[in-house]
């Protein structure tokens, strides 16, 4: 489970992991696309980690990067081939008209930040401002330069035309993930993503996923068949959907192993196995060895994880950050959760619900290096996983802090919204002053504590398959809630790290003056760049 970034959806282009410690000030804000804020990432401390660590999280960061391309194609099954179309017109950018040169590198910028044509926040689709001549014009000077533009590079599109359409009608392609149910509409059918071919609702129904998590779901002669992502064993387990870019990705889990300390290397061990395999079991003990690998300074996330794409809550998109460790922030937020039993103890909910036993919480603070698929660009600033129950009740869980994330955040945060609506001087002050370590706080909250409390019924093993459509936003809106209640709680003042009043109430002010600024400016993104 993430924590999204607030207000301002941060954006990852990671290029480059290793960065000296800049001179102040540091830049941040690089661009602007619409509402799309470019902003400068840094990774302060990779130039000290050790030989064999920056070997590590390089060979993770190369696995991140062959796998880019399934989120693309899992998000919609156009978005490979309008990419191929659209970076040909990039590249010829500047032997256009000047208006189209303009809309090409404005809409080229926004695909590369959303992963696409849709919006990564609303999954609505971002309208190409080209005339269909503009649009084929500007695509006879790619060819006339050298670029292929066949059906061989469009496919599945069935050419320029179909590609265009795709791109500008407002009617068609509406939505990644439509979860409204009013005036009868069917999530999974008005969902546009790729997770599902042919299939209603309707056909679920009785229908029972071997691999819910890792698989696409196709109709095929009335009946319904699961795609699983693997590569295969080369033996007696035989490849499934994305065999070729998950088996390139096991090439530099190999390659990463030589570098990896023992607990690390059992869990890529595991992982390994499981992209063979594609067995829900290899997925588990994957999860259970990566849990328990709470001291290595490199960590990863890497395969089909979170289900926010899927109208159903069910499959899971790829993704994957790589990350160090922060010492210093690591430590602040390992002093919370010891604290872990005892805001179990008083959660304001009836004693049936309450953990006896708190396990495993780990908690720690990251410097991100590389992010791709549903991590990136589009980043979270807190991830607490793994997300299947049984694991995380008898072996615990990883919550993180994306520090270097929420640094870039505040920065860009704090130049805007806070002068522009703050009603007094006093108010904007106040804000600045607190309002970045407040965030942390909340953020801390949220994952460690929001997301690791709670006792479910002994009845109900997996909660999502319970809750369907409801359950990642009923989750996280529990855990927001969380940290919310205990940032304010009357109570706070037992405890000897916690904050005033005055911080807490300048946090809920900030927030409030970003949601202003958003509703005000309609809303607006960050990418990141380091």
């Amino acid at each position: 489970m993430k924590k999204p970034t607030p207000r301002l959806s941060l954006a990852a282009l990671l290029l480059v992991a290793a960065c000296n410690s800049a001179p102040a000030p540091r830049e941040y804000q690089l661009d602007r696309i619409d509402n799309t804020i470019v902003v400068q990432l840094y990774a302060d401390g990779f130039e000290a980690l050790s030989h064999d660590d920056k070997m590590l999280a390089y060979h993770l960061s190369q696995a991140a990067i062959v796998g880019r391309d399934i989120y693309l194609d899992q998000r919609f099954e156009f978005t490979l081939g309008l990419r191929w179309v659209l970076e040909s017109l990039w590249l010829v950018r500047d032997d256009l008209p000047a208006d189209v040169n303009k809309e090409v590198t404005r809409y080229c910028k926004l695909f590369w930040v959303h992963s696409g044509i849709h919006d990564n926040l609303t999954t609505k689709k971002m309208p190409l401002a080209l005339t269909q001549k503009q649009f084929e014009d500007a695509c006879a000077v790619a060819q006339k330069n050298g670029t292929k533009l066949t059906a061989k590079e469009l496919a599945p599109m069935r050419n320029l035309e179909h590609a265009w359409q795709i791109m500008t009608d407002p009617t068609t392609y509406v939505s990644v993930t439509n979860k409204s149910t009013e005036n009868g509409n069917d999530p999974v059918a008005a969902s546009c993503n790729n997770l599902y071919s042919g299939v209603t609702t309707a056909d679920l129904e009785g229908f029972v996923e071997k691999n819910g998590l890792n698989s696409r779901l196709v109709k095929r002669d009335g009946k319904l068949f699961e795609e699983i992502y693997r590569c295969g064993d080369g033996k007696s387990i035989p490849p499934g959907r994305y065999a070729k870019e998950i088996s390139a990705i096991n090439v530099e889990l190999k390659k990463a192993l030589q570098y990896a300390p023992v607990p690390t290397k059992k869990a890529i061990t595991n992982l390994i196995r499981y992209n063979e395999t594609g067995s829900m079991d290899d997925w588990r003990e994957f999860n259970i060895a990566w849990v328990q690998d709470n001291d290595s300074t490199i960590d990863f996330i890497l395969g089909f994880i979170e289900v926010y794409v899927d109208a159903r809550g069910m499959k899971g998109s790829w993704e994957s950050v790589v990350s160090f460790r922060d010492e210093i922030k690591t430590r602040n937020i390992a002093k919370l959760a010891l604290e872990a039993p005892w805001f179990e103890a008083r959660m304001p909910w009836e004693e049936k619900f309450k953990k006896k036993d708190v396990k495993g919480i780990s908690a720690r603070a990251i410097s991100v290096v590389m992010e791709t698929g549903d991590s990136g660009p589009i980043t979270p600033i807190g991830i607490n996983l793994p997300n299947e129950a049984d694991v995380r009740q008898e072996y615990g869980s990883k919550s993180v802090n994306l520090a270097n994330i929420v640094e870039t955040y505040n920065s860009v945060k704090a130049s805007g919204s806070l002068g522009e609506f703050s009603f007094t001087k006093e108010e904007e002050a106040r804000a600045r002053l607190y309002s970045s370590a407040m965030d942390d706080m909340h953020t801390n909250l949220h994952e460690v504590v929001g997301h690791a409390s709670g006792q479910l019924m002994p009845e109900i093993k997996n909660p999502a398959q319970r809750l369907g459509l409801f359950y990642s936003t009923l989750e996280e809106g529990r855990a927001d809630l969380v940290g919310l209640y205990w940032i304010s709680a009357s109570c706070r003042t037992t405890r000897p790290h916690w904050p005033s009043m005055r911080p807490t109430r300048a946090m809920h002010w900030c927030n409030y003056a970003a949601y202003r600024s958003a509703n005000a400016s309609k809303r607006t993104t960050c990418a990141t760049v380091n």
